[in-house]
């Protein structure tokens, strides 16, 4: 069944189906948030002011657009989104590759810091200054972290810590944001784009 089988309903299914789009993109952000929280203490307020802009922010580009038949700027929005969402996804992912640390026994990850301390930097070089002479040093920041009573600060520099946590929450929320809006939008133009096809038949 086409739209325009609708009649004089169309656009109303066509608007049914973009705010369906629409929940459903604010649901992938819950979803994600769930899966792919890092676990920083930023990432829950960012996520929270992301929703909330992403909601205004959809809900504009749906009542400034919805009186227009044309695919643009609305397309290039949706576009943009997109684009945002890959390098801020790559970038998230980089990040996490390069600061996240591992331990067991009980098993546990945290996301590390920018910059080692002194007294990590020795000791992973085998600095007799840190470490007791003829003893092996840790063999990578993870074991350094996880030998060292799993204290952060000794390992990196406490200014260091808050950069990387800031830099991972703020492409987290990002990339997730970008997702949504883009979905958001992309729902608007597939709406616009049904309503052309149902006057066009």
């Amino acid at each position: 069944m086409q739209l325009a089988d609708y009649g004089q309903f169309a656009p109303w299914v066509a608007i049914a189906g973009s705010l369906a789009a629409a929940v459903g993109a604010f649901r992938m952000l819950a979803f994600g948030r769930g899966v792919f929280d890092p676990k920083v203490e930023l990432a829950p307020v960012l996520t929270r002011a992301a929703g909330v802009v992403v909601m205004i922010g959809a809900a504009i580009a749906y009542f400034t657009t919805r009186g227009d038949t044309a695919l643009f700027p609305i397309a290039g929005w949706a576009i943009g989104a997109g684009v945002l969402l890959v390098v801020a996804l790559l970038v998230d992912l980089g990040l996490r590759t390069g600061l996240t640390v591992h331990c067991k026994n009980p098993d546990a990850t945290v996301i590390g810091g920018l910059a080692l301390t002194a007294r990590a930097k020795g000791m992973l070089a085998g600095d007799t200054k840190f470490i007791v002479p003829g003893q092996p040093p840790p063999a990578s920041v993870s074991e350094l972290y996880c030998l060292s009573g799993r204290k952060a600060d000794q390992v990196w520099e406490p200014g260091s810590i808050a950069l990387a946590h800031a830099a991972v929450a703020l492409f987290f929320v990002l990339w997730t944001a970008a997702g949504v809006f883009g979905v958001a939008a992309a729902s608007i133009v597939a709406e616009k784009a049904l309503l052309i096809g149902a006057a066009n038949p």
